[in-house]
């Protein structure tokens, strides 16, 4: 039983080892040139790529709903004085809104996996060696990427709420 979980405790501490190394770059992944240091491969980079291009059409598609749905109230701002740049940053703060309320779930359910991720491998010992300043950084940078996708992918829908003409609107 001791040689057992001396083995099982040899078995973590390399997986530890290993995952330690290839979060501070250390080992070079394969699609890497040697020295890089990258922690992704390009397959890992072109998903999350793709991933953030079907976010923005995603956000896109969802304010563009907003301002048809919207079209009376759009028209009644502007009738009632509201300059183009108001009504695109009303939709750019409605986005950016949006963006951090998302942000915010999204690095509370990333910080949530990965813990219990690295708890179903490594056990308790997990708990004992998890990266606190690691993991607030990488839900800082979801949290701000977040907002700055939401804001950009809001341009074209704010820009169409914009230019939209009151008369007409009004008639929709």
């Amino acid at each position: 039983t001791w040689k057992r979980r001396e083995k099982e405790l040899s078995n973590i501490e390399a997986k530890v080892s290993a995952a330690t190394d290839i979060e501070s770059g250390t080992v070079a992944t394969t699609d890497a040139t040697p020295g890089e240091g990258s922690a992704f491969s390009s397959r890992t980079i072109a998903l999350i790529s793709v991933s953030f291009l079907v976010c923005m059409v995603g956000i896109v598609n969802a304010m563009l709903m907003s301002v048809a749905d919207r079209f009376r109230e759009i028209a009644t701002m502007k009738c009632l004085g509201a300059t183009d740049g108001f009504i695109m940053l009303n939709f750019m703060h409605e986005s950016a809104v949006q963006g951090l309320v998302g942000g915010i779930i999204g690095a509370l359910l990333g910080t949530a996996l990965g813990i219990l991720r690295s708890w179903a491998a490594y056990g308790p010992m997990a708990m004992n060696h998890l990266p606190g300043l690691s993991l607030l950084n990488a839900a800082m940078l979801s949290l701000g990427l977040g907002v700055v996708l939401s804001v950009l992918a809001a341009v074209y829908p704010a820009f169409v709420a914009a230019r939209l003409a009151p008369m007409e609107a009004m008639r929709i």
